[in-house]
């Protein structure tokens, strides 16, 4: 994920009680699949379903596996595995304008963002924990 943050492991998301952010771009792809799970289990993939999952916002990522894993989060079946970041730990360090990562000293461009909706909670959570630690 970066330099300055730390991979804390695997953790067992729900799609049934977490947040899950994730945009298919195929809508005969998500039919087939909502289609399937209507009537099966959910099945997790080691090798298609690659997920972050941030714990102090509480979103899980999803970055590949996205007409699955948004099948399972409208019928509410299956957990998946995702890679776990604590996204504190990057706040001093880097800051985004929604479409790049920069590097809070140098402002250097660091890597382009791939979903604005992730450099929105992104800023509106180091904003939160900013204001947690002032108080």
């Amino acid at each position: 994920m970066g330099e300055w943050s730390q991979k804390e492991g695997l953790v067992e998301v729900g799609l049934s009680e977490s947040c899950i952010l994730t945009l298919p771009w195929r809508w005969n792809k998500l039919s087939k699949q909502a289609k399937n799970l209507f009537s099966n289990d959910f099945i997790y993939s080691e090798r298609n379903h690659i997920a972050y999952y941030f714990p102090y916002v509480d979103i899980c990522y999803v970055v590949n596996g996205k007409h699955s894993i948004s099948a399972g989060t409208i019928y509410k079946k299956g957990t998946i595995k995702a890679e776990q970041y604590d996204i504190t730990k990057l706040f001093p360090h880097m800051y985004t304008d929604g479409r790049s990562w920069y590097n809070s000293y140098t402002h250097e461009k660091k890597n382009n963002m791939p979903d604005f909706r992730i450099g929105i909670i992104y800023e509106v959570a180091k904003i939160k924990y900013q204001l947690g630690r002032a108080s």
